[in-house]
């Protein structure tokens, strides 16, 4: 009967003992390899939500721009009816034409009545928002006038040949410029209260 090597039980026992080891290791915990993966996971969330975030605002600002050009609210320039260039010597007496309101053709008119036409020069622009209102400009850039005021305009004589067949065509009621009083404003303000006090009340 042969003696086994000196050497083989520690050979065993060593290998028993690795053997416990990586049954040990097995069973550890995951999460050195989980967590980085979780926040690259978070990480593209929150760069998806933000994406998603951006669009909606985007979205929104463009239905918003669409809604206000359907209604007529974008600021910028107006096409205006213009031609006056002659108005009677010494002027005439203003007469009440009415409410100022916006048209989609002429640029404005009197409500109930007919477009105004502007004297040469004249331009118009869209103020917008909160109201959109469009303002009338001389030809030095003031604002005349602005559309949900009520206005006087004095009579004018017969005008070029051109400018006179589109205001009977259009029914349109001159607004001159030759004189202080050729256009009043009869609607009272925050500025100016007593404004238009000697138009007529309505």
């Amino acid at each position: 009967m042969h003696d086994l090597p000196s050497g083989s039980n520690s050979a065993g026992r060593v290998l028993a003992s690795q053997a416990r080891c990586r049954g040990f290791e097995s069973r550890l915990p995951l999460q050195p390899s989980y967590r980085p993966w979780r926040g690259r996971l978070l990480t593209s969330i929150r760069v998806s939500l933000l994406g998603v975030a951006a669009l909606r605002r985007i979205a929104t600002a463009l239905a918003l721009a669409l809604s206000l050009a359907g209604c007529g609210l974008i600021p910028g320039p107006v096409r205006l009816l213009t031609g006056i260039e002659a108005c009677y010597a010494g002027g005439e007496h203003p007469v009440f034409q009415g409410l100022l309101v916006p048209d989609p053709e002429y640029g404005t008119r009197i409500a109930g009545k007919g477009p105004v036409m502007w004297p040469v020069g004249y331009s118009a622009r869209r103020a917008g928002l909160p109201w959109g209102a469009i303002q009338v400009l001389d030809r030095a850039g003031n604002v005349v006038a602005t559309t949900g005021r009520a206005y006087m305009m004095a009579p004018v004589p017969n005008q070029r040949e051109e400018a006179q067949r589109l205001l009977d065509s259009a029914g349109a009621i001159a607004s001159p410029d030759c004189y202080g009083w050729d256009l009043v404003d009869c609607s009272p303000s925050s500025t100016d209260p007593d404004a238009g006090s000697y138009c007529p009340k309505q």
